[in-house]
């Protein structure tokens, strides 16, 4: 990916073809290896996952890494009991959301054909049977005779990119011969707001429609944060043209404000209207106002500084540890101030001196200059000091 992108953002203007990324994707992924027609959507996810299991930070919890902090949203599904009105609430990831383009008898919806449309079903209710829910509250753990129950899907959290897949190939069965493409056009916006899609404003739509707390209040006038930070931008879209088993994938891209659409190895300047008309099979937005928070520390800057941290620390371990080692491994000398043992810089053996000569020894500290050099002018002073015993003693034979 590093590759990549310092190629596409490189000066120069030639063709490029990311064969190195695609041999990487092959390795990584044995089911999309091979020159076989592959699912866009089925890549997309297979990438994200390798680029989330290979980057710094990647975590299993409340993951901090490029794919999480990009992609990863929230969605929410609430199952409501319609005998006792209990709510059970479940929360799972997602890095993208997959959509219908059939009704749940599988009919087709002609005049849905929308991104709103399809965003408007998707967190439409659906009802559950008597058999296919159980309420954990009035139920007592079996399904209640003519008891029946409601299921919502939500988008609890936003992320900073949403990626919406139409589902536009069907499988009635685990053969691929009976695989059909529903080639309709869809029409999407080039900008939307999510607001009406997300859970807390679907709650407090049905607070203002029930007869309960809060019931008659607009939900518009309760705080349910910025309006901006429901608004996302268009600025990609994959298409596919043909059938199922002999498609080609065009895709369009915003840069700035100028739009361009890839072909193989052809890319050619386009425009938005041009875009918005193409027979879409995925749409990526990008939220146009981030929900940064400038007063606080990004998390990988914080994963940073606490490796660097650890780093200093080890190494503060390491030094105090060598101290001891050297400090344990050297032999003491007798007394102080005196002429001990000499450290291993090719000085030679430790020497040992009576403790009477080593008070007639004079022998001055230097103050200055590096622990070596004040060594061996102690072991000059001693030499002359030696030698001039010596004189003396030939002197006394003599006279």
């Amino acid at each position: 990916m590093d590759k990549l992108f310092t190629e596409i953002y490189s000066e120069d203007s030639s063709p490029y073809g990311p064969s190195g990324f695609l041999y990487t994707l092959w390795k990584a992924s044995s089911e999309l290896s091979g020159y076989a027609q592959q699912d866009a959507h089925e890549s997309f996810i297979t990438v994200l996952n390798q680029i989330h299991s290979t980057s710094r930070g990647s975590t299993n919890v409340s993951c901090n890494c490029i794919i999480h902090n990009t992609f990863a949203g929230q969605l929410q599904s609430d199952v409501t009991c319609e005998k006792c009105g209990n709510i059970n609430s479940t929360v799972d990831p997602t890095l993208d959301i997959s959509l219908e383009l059939k009704g749940k008898a599988g009919e087709t919806v002609g005049e849905k054909y929308t991104l709103e449309g399809c965003l408007r079903r998707f967190t439409q209710p659906e009802r559950l049977g008597p058999k296919e829910y159980s309420c954990s509250k009035c139920g007592k753990g079996s399904p209640v005779r003519g008891a029946e129950a409601s299921k919502r899907l939500s988008i609890r959290k936003l992320p900073a990119v949403l990626s919406f897949q139409f589902k536009r190939f069907e499988h009635k069965t685990n053969d691929r011969s009976s695989a059909r493409k529903i080639d309709v056009p869809v029409r999407f916006p080039s900008s939307i707001n999510m607001a009406a899609y997300t859970t807390l404003v679907l709650r407090e739509m049905e607070k203002e429609n029930s007869h309960g707390p809060g019931a008659g209040v607009p939900f518009s006038s309760r705080n349910l944060g910025p309006e901006a930070l429901y608004e996302y931008d268009l600025f990609a879209v994959i298409n596919h043209e043909g059938q199922i088993d002999n498609g080609h994938y065009t895709n369009y891209a915003r840069f700035e404000d100028e739009w361009y659409r890839f072909d193989d190895d052809k890319v050619t300047h386009a425009t938005q209207a041009e875009c918005l008309s193409s027979n879409a099979y995925m749409c990526f937005y990008v939220k146009r106002h981030l929900d940064y928070k400038p007063y606080q520390t990004p998390t990988y800057v914080l994963m940073r500084e606490t490796e660097a941290q650890k780093e200093r620390e080890r190494e503060l371990k390491e030094k105090e540890r060598g101290e001891r080692e050297e400090t344990q491994g050297s032999p003491s000398s007798s007394g102080g101030g005196g002429a001990g043992s000499v450290n291993g810089n090719g000085s030679g053996a430790s020497k040992s001196v009576p403790p009477k000569e080593r008070d007639r020894l004079e022998i001055r500290e230097v103050p200055t200059g590096r622990p070596e050099t004040q060594i061996k002018s102690k072991e000059k002073m001693m030499k002359t000091k030696d030698r001039d015993k010596e004189i003396d003693d030939a002197l006394l034979a003599m006279v």
